[in-house]
């Protein structure tokens, strides 16, 4: 290993939140009716020679996937996962 430095951090990427019914999402028939509030995050290891996306959020149009969940969404342009990369001075192929 050299003495190389491998990670150069670890970033909790903020995407925003989905707000949805507690007893039908998580607690199974308990609180059933009751919404939550939940983050969404984006997690990032930065390196010198490559760099790690896990859990890259929720595409705010995926009404498919959100409805059944309660689909209270609070993400915006900035909360979007490219726009939280730009923060970290990373950027996509895409860009």
């Amino acid at each position: 290993m050299g003495g190389k430095v491998f990670a150069q951090g670890l970033y909790a990427l903020d995407c925003g939140s989905i707000f949805v019914d507690k007893g039908n999402v998580l607690t199974s028939g308990v609180d059933v009716g009751k919404k939550i509030e939940v983050p969404v995050f984006a997690f990032l290891i930065k390196s010198e020679e490559e760099n790690l996306l896990f859990n890259t959020g929720i595409d705010p149009n995926d009404h498919a996937f959100l409805t059944p969940l309660g689909k209270g969404i609070e993400i915006n342009e900035e909360n979007l996962v490219l726009n939280r990369l730009r923060d970290v001075g990373l950027s996509s192929d895409a860009d």
